[in-house]
């Protein structure tokens, strides 16, 4: 066995730190989710959002957390394909598209910006914000990690 990457989490603050194993043990999820209130810890909103967001990194396998991870080799690599697929189209309406077609890979590679596993239709953002009604308090995703058997 060979293993290339580990991570160790130690809370910050309030809020938990949740491990999760997929697939008989073929990915494995570690999650860091904070909170303002002690309380909101044992809330069953937020031990439910904190589940989720676990299922949610195993199953749609995020790179990064937000755009702000996104390293910016990436973003300019990306936008040179997209300025191909579109050239010859007039500069400003160009600017539009791009804008869109980032906005896309955002929603695929990073996690708070994901279409929800279990409700396509909201984000994984829309669904921190319904925790955060329920529970009463605010609640950030502050990292998570994600690997998969094979995987570098």
């Amino acid at each position: 066995m060979k293993i290339r990457r580990c991570k160790h989490f130690a809370l910050t603050g309030v809020g938990k730190v949740e491990a999760y194993i997929h697939m008989g043990g073929k990915i494995g999820v570690l999650v860091e989710v904070g909170c303002g209130k002690p309380e909101t810890v044992s809330h069953p909103a937020f031990q439910q959002l904190i589940h989720d967001i676990c299922l949610q990194a195993a199953a749609a396998g995020a790179r990064y957390l937000n755009e702000s991870e996104v390293p910016a080799e990436e973003i300019e690599s990306e936008k040179e394909v997209y300025r191909a697929q579109v050239e010859g189209k007039p500069a400003n309406i160009i600017e539009g598209i791009l804008k869109g077609k980032l906005k896309k890979h955002f929603a695929e590679v990073c996690l708070l910006d994901q279409p929800f596993v279990k409700e396509p239709k909201m984000s994984v953002t829309d669904v921190i914000k319904a925790a955060e009604k329920e529970t009463g308090d605010t609640i950030t995703v502050k990292r998570f990690v994600r690997y998969q058997l094979g995987m570098a």
